[in-house]
């Protein structure tokens, strides 16, 4: 069965967003597994228990988290990963990024830190070949939710959202939240998918039979 893996960051950012309900229907229309980091329970509580005292987003997350499955210990994990000292890459997405060769899935992930850690890994030390076509960003994600559900309904979740993220300021921004349709906010979202599409290639998945498995 095909196995979807999911970095904190985007799970952090459904919630954050006020897109919870969306991604879950996303999620019950996928066809496979999906994974999830074993910290995440434990950073959420963190977060959102004792920084934030927000206990309307911890039960947020603790309904997403129900959709998913921990991810396992690895089978056979390449030392050779620990002994890179990499700015932007943390063990969670060692764990990912070493998950993903066991398997047949793709990756999601919403940090670009670690992209870019990832190109710098001398591919005579770890061969990376076996990522190639399958990872995808927050804003593969965060087009396929607007795309797939009312313009209505994302702008009334949106409403009362403060988000300090550039992201989200362009292309949440309040003209473009007011607008009769989704197209404005589409075409800023467009412009970032097309540069990750440039400037993280080849590990990005563009080809469309790897995106139906996600977007049915």
């Amino acid at each position: 069965m095909f196995h979807f893996l999911w970095d904190n960051d985007i799970l952090f950012k459904v919630v954050d967003w006020g897109l919870t309900p969306y991604f879950i229907d996303m999620i019950k229309k996928t066809r496979g597994r999906h994974f999830r980091l074993s910290a995440i329970p434990f950073v959420a509580k963190t977060r959102y228990l004792k920084k934030e005292r927000n206990t309307a987003k911890y039960k947020l997350m603790e309904d997403l988290l129900e959709f998913f499955e921990e991810i396992p210990s690895l089978v056979s994990p390449n030392e050779k990963w620990n002994q890179i000292n990499l700015q932007g890459l943390d063990s969670g997405e060692v764990i990912l990024f070493q998950s993903l060769k066991e398997r047949e899935g793709l990756l999601y992930t919403g940090d670009k830190n670690a992209l870019k850690a990832l190109q710098k890994i001398p591919t005579d030390f770890i061969n990376l070949s076996y990522l190639h076509g399958k990872l995808l960003t927050w804003e593969d994600v965060l087009m396929h939710l607007l795309k797939s559900h009312p313009w209505a309904e994302i702008q009334n979740s949106l409403k009362d959202i403060q988000v300090e993220d550039g992201l989200f300021r362009v292309v949440f921004s309040k003209e473009n939240r007011g607008y009769q349709n989704n197209s404005k906010s589409l075409a800023a979202l467009e412009s970032y998918v097309k540069e990750n599409q440039a400037t993280f290639s080849p590990f990005l998945a563009t080809n469309s039979e790897s995106l139906q498995r996600i977007f049915p």
